[in-house]
């Protein structure tokens, strides 16, 4: 599965208004660049220096179709960056109801959220179909990231742009209920 594959799903949907995460889901991208720029490919943005370093200082780790990474509660150690696959990020409900939050595609940076402050994690991460991810511990992470501000600048703009598109959605959904 591709970000194509998927067409335009987005955060807000539980995995009932979703159905099958293959199918092609329509109306959720309105055409602004802030959905691309929020799932814009993280590693291959980065310098052949960077992206080398960063690998190096990370495990692959392999995952077969709803595999988990981590869930609400855990401990924040390592930040993600999907090799190849599909990564779902989604929150239950106190009721169990699974809410999609976001869909990680080939390149994406995920888990950094509660890693910088070291607050425990506040969602699941799970793989939506066999995927395979890069896992980097906190302070790897940081030293790649302080050691090369570019790399530091990136990653800020890629999870600033997948606020303002979360912004978007909520938006959306809040005019659809009034």
């Amino acid at each position: 599965m591709n970000r194509e594959s998927v067409g335009k799903v987005h955060a807000g949907f539980s995995r009932t208004q979703v159905g099958h995460i293959t199918d092609t889901y329509a109306g959720i991208d309105n055409g602004d660049a802030s959905w691309r720029d929020a799932h814009a490919d993280f590693l291959s943005s980065l310098s052949r220096e960077e992206r080398v370093d960063l690998l190096r200082r990370s495990r692959r780790l392999v995952l077969d179709t709803n595999d988990r990474l981590f869930q609400a509660g855990d401990a924040s150690g390592d930040v993600f960056i999907v090799e190849d696959g599909c990564i779902r990020v989604s929150q239950v409900s106190l009721k169990g109801k699974e809410t999609i939050i976001w869909l990680n595609f080939r390149g994406e940076i995920f888990g950094i959220a509660e890693l910088l402050n070291g607050n425990h994690r506040q969602v699941y991460a799970e793989a939506n179909q066999p995927s395979r991810v890069y896992s980097i511990r906190r302070q790897e992470f940081t030293q790649v990231l302080g050691a090369c501000p570019e790399a530091a600048m990136k990653a800020i703009s890629r999870l600033s742009a997948r606020v303002r598109s979360l912004g978007c959605v909520l938006a959306r959904h809040a005019s659809d209920t009034v």
